[in-house]
């Protein structure tokens, strides 16, 4: 219960909830980036409030090392998405990426519906096709179905709409740092991921173990994942017809391979 936690919800709306629920859960050691509690559209403190951003998180990691905390989290503005750093084996703060959240998420999640005797074979997971295999490794291991579908979190909540009544939807995410457990918020939700996040955290200080180091013991169970992102920006009007241009291209003369 006395896990050290920073949050921040980078001015926006995050604060209404994820402070409530840390509370509701029994948490008592939260420290909160006051600089960045005002809901403010101007985002006065980033340069840009997307946890995907490491200049994101700077205030919090920097507010983390000065008070020793061992988990930091920053939602981003209408508080979907969460982003997340904690300590290496060095005790130095580092940012996990949106697969590496995920990844541990469902891992923590299908291991313990396994030993509480809650998966029967009628649940299943849903990633898209730009996220880590290392959800579906994970997946198979706990002989849970694994749906694949296209990029954006509107095709992961068309599976729980359609599966609804019949199977369980257990967790699903995205790379781009968007995460939701359960069918009771049909999108991705920073508010739940919190939750889940911060106890999985303590699950595993029970054990002696931070989140990195049970990252470290997932890697070494189902073998090591690494990937990195290159955004490309094209601006204005010029950028938006040049990006039509290349989708007309890889329509009308598509890779011959890769």
């Amino acid at each position: 219960a006395d896990l050290k936690m920073v949050y921040t919800p980078l001015h926006g709306t995050g604060i209404t909830l994820v402070p409530k629920i840390f509370k509701r859960m029994g948490f008592t050691n939260l420290s909160l980036v006051e600089a960045q509690v005002e809901s403010n559209g101007d985002f006065p403190t980033v340069h840009s409030p997307n946890p995907e951003e490491n200049s994101a998180l700077e205030m919090a990691v920097a507010q983390a090392e000065a008070i020793g905390a061992d988990l930091v989290m920053a939602t981003d503005p209408d508080a979907d998405r969460v982003g997340i750093a904690v300590r290496d084996n060095e005790g130095k703060m580092i940012l996990l990426n949106g697969n590496q959240t995920g990844s541990i998420l469902t891992y923590y999640i299908l291991r313990r519906w396994s030993e509480l005797g809650k998966l029967d074979g009628n649940q299943y997971i849903v990633k898209t096709i730009v996220t880590t295999e290392l959800m579906r490794a994970i997946a198979e291991k706990y002989g849970v179905k694994v749906y694949n579908v296209l990029t954006g979190f509107k095709w992961i909540a068309d599976i729980i709409k359609k599966n609804e009544g019949k199977t369980t939807f257990v967790c699903g995410g995205e790379e781009s740092y968007g995460f939701n457990v359960g069918e009771f918020v049909r999108d991705k939700d920073a508010p739940i991921s919190c939750a889940m996040i911060a106890e999985c955290a303590a699950w595993a200080a029970a054990q002696g173990k931070t989140l990195y180091q049970l990252l470290q013991d997932i890697y070494a169970e189902f073998g090591y994942y690494k990937e990195s992102l290159i955004s490309v920006t094209k601006k204005g009007k010029a950028g938006l017809e040049e990006i039509a241009q290349m989708m007309v291209d890889y329509r009308t003369n598509p890779p011959k391979e890769l």
